[in-house]
């Protein structure tokens, strides 16, 4: 079971880096991975996921990574798919975070920004 969310983690953070273009986008690198890759899901299946998660409020990146990974692994399989999913974005955003942060306590950066904005 531990190997089923290693192979959970890897394959939706390869989808996460690589999906540059929206949920549609990243459909078709779901479907390869989930479907032809790692064979998790037959196309009929994938399909019903996708339906599923297009009718579900929220992105629908996230909304496929956690309606698959609870169709393998339960409960514990779509928080470990959906973390894989967003951890990416997550960690670029506290990146760029903490970088601002740095710069609003530089006098200089502070000044540069604020003169550039006016």
């Amino acid at each position: 079971m531990i190997q089923l969310y290693l192979h959970l983690i890897i394959s939706f953070l390869r989808v996460s880096l690589s999906a540059y273009g929206g949920g549609i986008a990243a459909i078709s690198l779901i479907r390869h991975e989930v479907v032809v890759i790692r064979q998790w899901l037959s196309v009929e299946e994938f399909i019903r996921v996708v339906t599923l998660a297009e009718m579900t409020p929220g992105p629908l990146i996230v909304n496929t990574a956690t309606f698959i990974g609870f169709r393998l692994a339960g409960v514990l399989g779509s928080l470990v798919a959906t973390s894989a999913v967003l951890s990416p974005a997550l960690i670029l955003l506290t990146v760029v975070m903490l970088a601002a942060r740095r710069l609003q306590a530089n006098r200089q950066a502070r000044h540069q920004f604020l003169f550039k904005m006016q």
